[in-house]
């Protein structure tokens, strides 16, 4: 008996799909090995429980569970309109309700939208010895670490060294994605070293979200916000008490395990 998976990616942050299918965590991590499995940043059972609405079981490539993913989000928002016809979607997550949509005007572009905008800004020092003297934490989905610096995209050589920021015992025990930003550029440029990844990726949803946070939090502007991560150009905007990311989001193939 075989089973149908999905993959797609969202600026370059992929990830695999099964559609009303058992979750099996324990087959994320094989899943998701670039030698060894399909490959893929994450894994999500998606689960249809209306029509509209959905729930996943998500998990990062090292296996573990993740509260929520942006870009993943965007992807699943992706699938169900390519598999159901759908224009809009709700989706369950372990961080909360996440509303997604198809750009009116361009079908290239996926929205997800949810709460974040009352969540506190906490202004952190960096570990001692880091080469980074100030970080900004926030939860946006998912904890996570803006460290301003200039030429972000260049520090994907130095992934080993960094990888200290997402273990330090400053995040608690879960860690925390560090997003390295430049937040003077026009595009603001960013990217994120992700935990259950342990590596740079592409591109990051929640860490684009935290990044137009804190600019936010540190300029006072309320316009939406460009940014640019190595993988694609995403848009970032705060209506009300909800944040919306706003890039692409491809569907790669179909296969069958």
């Amino acid at each position: 008996m075989t089973t149908a998976f999905y993959k797609l990616h969202g600026a370059g942050n992929d990830f695999i799909f099964f559609i009303d299918t058992p979750t099996a965590a324990q087959q994320a991590a094989s899943l998701c090995h670039r030698n060894k499995g399909i490959g893929a940043d994450g894994v999500a059972w998606l689960h249809r429980t209306g029509e509209d609405q959905f729930r996943w079981d998500f998990y990062n490539s090292d296996g573990s569970a993740a509260e929520m993913c942006g870009n993943a989000a965007r992807c699943a928002m992706r699938l169900v309109e390519h598999l159901f016809g759908l224009q809009k979607m709700q989706l369950e997550t372990r961080a909360g309700t996440i509303y997604g949509s198809v750009d009116s005007e361009d079908s290239k572009k996926i929205s997800v939208a949810f709460d974040i905008a009352n969540t506190p800004v906490q202004e952190i020092e960096s570990p001692a010895g880091a080469d980074f003297p100030m970080g900004y934490f926030l939860t946006a989905g998912v904890p996570h670490c803006v460290i301003p610096t200039e030429r972000p995209h260049q520090l994907r050589d130095r992934s080993r060294e960094l990888a200290v920021f997402i273990k330090n015992k400053i995040f608690g025990p879960a860690g925390a994605n560090i997003t390295f930003a430049d937040l003077q550029a026009d595009p603001v440029t960013t990217i994120t070293l992700e935990r259950g990844v342990e590596d740079f990726t592409f591109a990051c949803g929640t860490g684009v979200i935290a990044t137009a946070k804190v600019h936010q939090y540190l300029f006072k502007k309320t316009e939406p916000l460009k940014l640019q991560a190595p993988g694609g150009l995403f848009t970032v905007s705060f209506e009300g008490l909800r944040a919306k990311l706003q890039g692409p989001a491809e569907f790669i193939y179909k296969g069958e395990l």
